[in-house]
């Protein structure tokens, strides 16, 4: 996560940026500073999600499983590739130690 600036979510498959809208303050438990600001989604955001997936499941279903696990394996190959990144994230956000953060990223 960037420390400046507030971070985007996805809805379908489109950033919603913090123009206008709540955000909060993601917090680092072992020293107070501030790891991050989050776009808060809503309800609304929730069900639009819903929606977005409803609408793209038929095109996921037509490409077949192949193609469908081809995906899927590159999405894995390009989170181990970014794991002790995501590892330190997850050790700012909750406090944990970099041991457990990894081992929970690794699987």
């Amino acid at each position: 996560m960037s420390e400046t600036g507030a971070q985007s979510f996805l809805l379908d498959n489109r950033p919603v940026a913090a123009d206008g809208r709540s955000t909060f303050t993601v917090t680092d438990p072992a020293d107070g500073t501030t790891v991050a600001q989050v776009v808060r989604a809503t309800s609304d955001d929730a069900r639009a999600a819903l929606e977005s997936s409803a609408r793209t499941q038929p095109a996921w279903e037509a490409i077949g499983a192949t193609a469908r696990a081809k995906v899927l394996r590159e999405a894995a190959g390009r989170l181990r590739a970014r794991a002790e990144e995501l590892a330190l994230t997850m050790t700012r956000e909750m406090g944990k130690v970099m041991v457990e953060s990894r081992s929970e990223v690794e699987g």
